[in-house]
């Protein structure tokens, strides 16, 4: 999952979680998932485990993005700084308990901007980069295990110049989305959809159809296969709003009220759960305190805290948002309540409370990049950066036996 940095604005590193409704989406089929009866248990408690080791990366590893197979294989994708700033992608490999990097090359030919990650329900890797050797438009690759290799998917630099914040996520039933923030649009928001019929990359609705400059832009899609998308708002001063695509209309539409919070907010990031009920993540300056909040919708479609707003202990940035098999969400942040130290809460059944899942430090020191994944089969991972080379560390929360 993907999240998003605080002040500047960066592109977000948080991802829609799909992977648990996919599986179930292709063994019973929407109905059956939607309305089942029977849930997986909670996860528990437990610990966060490293895998593969401590700041396993190569230094300068920035704009951090996570991705789990189904077979609990984890990826990362991160811009090198190490090697003039090119994208590259990492896997876990459980028999030698390393980290190597996918592919003999880089995917990028000059310097990335921002990566971003998606695993589709059939286990198919992606990656999205926008690539300065190609003025800044985005490439999207599919990692062919097969031939070692990656491979471009629908041709080269399929965006408008100098695309920025762009995100990558797909449907249950593996349509693939981008969305990015459009140079040629004064700013504002451009979604492309993947058409496996022609392999082509074809616009969702019109270009830069924000009312707005964006930024913090996030990108996720329900289990219908319905795009939405958070960000700051710049018209409004950096408060949120969310819009999402309606496909009758072949157009984009408000979710809630345009800037639906009472003070700026910083690194939106968006998830739904599996019955297509979107959340927003951020850091609330109300009060300038930025402290994380969870919104989501009420019966009316307005917009609503989730267990109470601001509730991480101290300032937060870099707020990643994952979906559990309940549909209750999990945040990563880094807090500076704790020095700025990695932690991760979860909302309580109940919803009206948030509790630190593991240690309320997960880091050692500051992390930033935190991004935060379920697996197909309920585990949750998170990965980040630390260090004084801010180098890549991937953990894994293991519940305690009975």
């Amino acid at each position: 999952m993907r999240s998003s940095g605080f002040p500047k604005p960066h592109p977000r590193l948080s991802k829609n979680r799909t992977a648990v409704f996919a599986a179930c989406f292709l063994a019973l089929g929407l109905t059956s998932c939607l309305f089942q009866t029977e849930a997986p248990q909670p996860i528990g408690d437990g610990e966060f485990h490293e895998i593969g080791g401590r700041e396993f990366s190569p230094p300068q590893a920035y704009f951090l993005d996570l991705a789990i197979g189904s077979d609990g294989t984890p990826f990362v994708g991160f811009v090198d700084g190490s090697d003039a700033s090119h994208a590259v992608v990492m896997s876990y490999h459980p028999a030698s308990k390393e980290w190597k990097r996918l592919g003999d090359t880089p995917l990028s030919e000059g310097m990335a901007g921002k990566v971003a990650l998606t695993m589709t329900s059939t286990d198919d890797l992606y990656a999205a980069f926008n690539d300065a050797a190609d003025s800044n438009r985005v490439t999207v690759k599919k990692w062919a295990p097969d031939l070692n290799r990656w491979v471009i998917v629908g041709g080269q630099g399929i965006s408008t110049p100098e695309a920025m914040q762009l995100d990558l996520a797909s449907s249950p039933g593996g349509e693939l989305f981008l969305a990015y923030k459009d140079d040629t649009q004064f700013l504002r928001a451009t979604v492309l959809r993947y058409d496996t019929a022609t392999a082509e990359w074809v616009m969702v609705g019109r270009p830069g159809f924000t009312a707005a400059e964006v930024n913090f832009l996030s990108l996720a899609i329900d289990p219908a296969g319905k795009p939405y998308i958070g960000y700051y708002d710049e018209d409004l001063g950096g408060k949120p709003t969310v819009m999402r695509f309606k496909p009758d209309a072949r157009t984009w539409e408000l979710v809630g009220e345009r800037g639906f919070t009472a003070a700026m907010t910083a690194g939106t990031v968006m998830a739904t759960d599996r019955k297509g009920k979107p959340y927003l993540a951020f850091t609330d300056g109300h009060d300038f305190t930025y402290k994380t909040t969870v919104m989501t919708l009420d019966g009316a479609e307005n917009w609503r805290p989730v267990g109470g707003a601001g509730f991480s202990p101290g300032q937060a940035s870099w707020v990643s948002l994952a979906m559990d098999a309940h549909d209750l969400p999990y945040v990563a942040f880094s807090d500076y309540d704790r020095g700025g130290s990695a932690r991760v809460m979860r909302l309580l059944p109940s919803g009206d409370a948030w509790e630190t899942v593991g240690s309320d430090s997960l880091s050692h020191g500051i992390a930033f990049s935190n991004s935060l994944a379920f697996g197909a089969g309920g585990d949750l991972w998170l990965a980040f950066t630390e260090g004084e080379e801010s180098r890549i560390s991937v953990l894994k929360y293991s519940p305690l036996s009975d």
